[in-house]
């Protein structure tokens, strides 16, 4: 009779237990839209995060005092800012994560441009000019931004100082 009352709890915890599994899990379609919906959030995140990115850096431009300093290394004064194209590049990965079940991560394209002069006057009279090195753009790939999905909603986990000033 024990034997017979363990075998009958055993098979009534393996019928919980798939029923849990099956239950529990997504078909491939409603994951193929999850994936959808998460991917049009991000791609909202990344266009306001754009957006603000782009008034600072006008403001920024605007504004030449803010950035005004002496570089020693040159012995002139410089200002600079940032100019950023509509164009960037993100992906969109799933992780094991319980807590973070998608990570994403967003790499925006621009341009800095600069003025320099022996003294801050000259320096913020003269025409801003794109910063290269030896003639060639060296400010075209800005830093990633990393984001992570949780309870909903992206959150920012890894700012580069290049952004952290707006």
């Amino acid at each position: 009779m024990k034997k017979l009352y363990s075998i009958l709890v055993m098979i009534f915890f393996c019928l919980q237990f798939f029923a849990l599994v099956s239950f529990g899990q997504s078909s491939p379609e409603s994951l193929k839209i999850d994936d959808q919906k998460i991917k049009e959030s991000f791609l909202k995140v990344i266009n306001d995060e754009l957006k603000a990115l782009i008034e600072w850096a006008q403001s920024e431009k605007n504004d030449p005092k803010k950035n005004l300093r002496y570089s020693v290394a040159g012995k002139n004064w410089i200002t600079f800012y940032d100019e950023y194209d509509s164009v960037y590049k993100y992906d969109i990965q799933k992780t094991n994560s319980i807590v973070s079940p998608y990570i994403g991560g967003v790499t925006f394209s621009g341009h800095t441009y600069m003025k320099q002069g022996v003294t801050e006057e000259e320096c913020l009279k003269k025409e801003w000019e794109l910063l290269n090195y030896k003639g060639r753009d060296v400010s075209s790939k800005h830093p990633k931004l990393i984001y992570s999905y949780q309870d909903g909603k992206w959150i920012l986990k890894e700012k580069p100082s290049l952004y952290k000033k707006h």
